[in-house]
């Protein structure tokens, strides 16, 4: 109980957390906008693969330092697993990857146009025969 107590009241803890929230919303937010029809057409698969990997990268990279850079919460919950990570952090961190992911697309959806919007880059079965 000691353990929990100080580390909820730890300024590294909460630092963390923010740095997953904004990780992830930094990461989610370019990777499904650079899946956007911006110029009229569909990005290629390489373009989106770049977007991809680049943000993860980046985003990744800055995290690192201040929280390990998860922005995943099945990398949380495999580091909880294999107990590198407390059980209150693995929590809060998969609870802030999501809050982060959602507060993303939420934006990206405010600031696009509904012709460019679409459904967001969604992956669906296609109604075409």
């Amino acid at each position: 109980m000691k353990q929990l107590k100080e580390e909820l009241q730890s300024e590294s803890f909460w630092r963390a957390l923010t740095a997953e929230f904004l990780g992830t919303a930094v990461f989610v937010f370019s990777s499904v906008g650079c899946a956007l029809p911006w110029a009229g057409n569909s990005p290629s698969t390489l373009q989106i693969a770049l977007g991809f990997g680049l943000g993860v990268t980046t985003v990744s990279v800055f995290t690192q330092g201040v929280s390990g850079g998860q922005l995943n919460p099945a990398v949380s919950f495999a580091l909880f697993l294999s107990l590198r990570i407390s059980p209150l952090r693995a929590v809060l961190y998969m609870a802030m990857q999501g809050l982060g992911a959602i507060t993303a697309c939420a934006l990206l959806y405010a600031l696009t146009p509904q012709d460019i919007r679409g459904e967001l880059g969604l992956n669906k079965v296609s109604e075409q025969p």
